[in-house]
């Protein structure tokens, strides 16, 4: 499904409502269990396009052990980050707004 996707935090500290604004990205959201060679076994995708490859063509980094509720507006995935596969864990939180499709670009 196609979405804008706010991060509500930033190294697993909450942002401000105006840093929330500021972080619109979008993209195709794929929401999927790996199985078991993967823990933890619910991920988030945001990827380029609905073809995109997980690895390969994520737009933000993937979120791990993802717990989605219905918002008013929109979808609440919370769970967590591991940048660069290395190093830490951290608090992730993204507001998910469907959008129905990808915009157009205009012909050059």
């Amino acid at each position: 499904m196609y979405c804008d996707v706010y991060l509500l935090r930033r190294q697993g500290v909450k942002l401000s409502k105006d840093d929330v604004s500021a972080s619109k990205t979008n993209g195709w959201l794929y929401y999927a269990t790996l199985g078991p060679l993967a823990p933890p076994d619910r991920h988030a995708f945001l990827l380029r396009d609905h073809s995109g490859r997980v690895g390969f063509d994520e737009v933000l980094p993937r979120l791990l052990n993802a717990r989605l509720r219905a918002i008013s507006g929109g979808i609440l995935l919370q769970g967590s980050v591991q940048p660069g596969f290395t190093g830490p864990h951290f608090r992730q939180a993204w507001w998910v707004v469907p959008t129905g499709q990808a915009k157009e670009e205009p012909a050059p």
